[in-house]
């Protein structure tokens, strides 16, 4: 997650799972810790910005001797642009 501005987010949650998130270089890194099978409706905030609303599919992996039964979902969220910023 980043700031449209180039500041870095300040407080950043996620509504709608349970996650951790952490910060550096401009930029916040959050993790939902863990989600079921489906279709989800995230949430995500930070203090002097509006939130962003994310929606994301969990699939199951296609197998593998190391899989985690999963396919990780990544997104790049920009706080305060204009337009989608969720991508």
């Amino acid at each position: 997650m980043s700031r449209a501005s180039g500041e870095p987010p300040v407080n950043v949650m996620i509504e709608g799972a349970d996650a951790h998130c952490g910060g550096g270089a401009g930029e916040a890194v959050c993790t939902v810790d863990e989600l079921a099978l489906g279709t989800h409706t995230l949430v995500v905030r930070s203090d002097g910005e509006g939130p962003v609303t994310l929606t994301v599919t969990l699939e199951r992996d296609g197998g593998g001797c190391c899989s985690c039964g999963y396919q990780p979902i990544v997104r790049d969220v920009v706080l305060g642009a204009t337009g989608d910023s969720g991508v």
